[in-house]
């Protein structure tokens, strides 16, 4: 299973035409991950080597994605459970407090999920990507409202939703599709052999976290490569920006997560982090939620603000 788990890694976030990410009520820029707006200002680590908290829950198995929702003070947890590619019926979404404290470990009861992986809010649906398809179920009880089947998807990964549709990266295909509200699917850019894994959005921006390389693209609304950054190490799987327009961004080659500023440079805001998955900006309580998916763990990394100690 390890080697199956390891490609996945390697295979575990260009649009057409997709508007600018804005707040509707401001007309402002948002910086969105996960669906997620992402409060953070200029932000960092003060000590690398800082032991951070675990939460070592025993319904943890395989978690690969974090998802926060602040406006009900809750999270999910996608499980994995079993081989990340294969239809197996074994996948699981938990539901935690923003503490760590389990509420349920079957949140989308009556829904069969294989091996969900990346999870996104658009409106009141929480949307989950499944290997081929997209479950989209209520986001305040999980009951089930409709899949949408990829064309074919073979392993799909991250989810980041915007304002009006969602995103999702199909690591072994090298691909990225557009989801829309109603249900309909397209196929917005082909970035093979680049294995896309994490996604982020910033206005017109998509940033995509390569797991094949130490690459992070921004992509234009076209879907062309509009920038690209590097990082120390391979393997980039969770990625999220920053309201500073900082990029933060983890590596399974390096065990580490990677703050990239916008000139390019990069700083280490941890390191020892086996296997960090697509990890979660928790802004209330500055901190990174990185699940940790071959150690059944989520790790919890403080952030501070600049000259503040943890």
């Amino acid at each position: 299973m390890l080697n199956c788990l390891l490609f996945w890694a390697c295979a575990s976030n260009g649009p057409t035409t997709a508007p600018p990410v804005v707040n509707p009520s401001t007309e402002t820029e948002v910086t969105v991950s996960d669906g997620v707006a992402v409060d953070l200002t200029s932000t960092v680590v003060q000590d690398p080597t800082f032991e951070p908290e675990l939460w070592t829950l025993s319904q943890f198995q395989q978690p690969e994605s974090v998802l926060i929702d602040f406006e009900t003070s809750r999270m999910w947890v996608s499980n994995i459970v079993g081989q990340p590619d294969q239809k197996d019926g074994l996948g699981q979404i938990l539901e935690l407090n923003l503490d760590g404290q389990l509420i349920s470990e079957d949140f989308t009861s009556g829904v069969t999920l294989n091996a969900p992986k990346g999870m996104c809010i658009l409106d009141d649906s929480l949307y989950i990507a499944d290997i081929d398809v997209i479950h989209v179920v209520s986001v305040h009880t999980g009951e089930f409202r409709y899949d949408v089947s990829i064309e074919g998807a073979t392993f799909l990964n991250d989810l980041v939703c915007g304002f009006n549709e969602a995103y999702v990266s199909d690591s072994r295909k090298g691909r990225i599709h557009r989801i829309y509200k109603e249900g309909k699917s397209e196929l917005v850019g082909d970035l093979s052999p680049m294995k896309p894994n994490g996604l982020a959005i910033q206005g017109i921006h998509l940033f995509v976290a390569d797991f094949a390389s130490s690459t992070v693209l921004r992509l234009l609304p076209t879907g062309q490569i509009d920038e690209k950054w590097t990082v120390p190490t391979a393997g980039l799987d969770g990625v999220a920006v920053l309201r500073d327009r900082s990029v933060v961004v983890s590596s399974w080659e390096g065990q580490a997560i990677y703050q990239l500023s916008p000139d390019g440079a990069v700083n280490t805001l941890a390191e020892g982090v086996k296997s960090p998955a697509d990890f979660a900006v928790d802004q209330r309580h500055n901190r990174l939620i990185v699940p940790q998916l071959t150690e059944d763990q989520l790790r919890i990394i403080p952030m501070g603000w600049p000259g503040q100690k943890n």
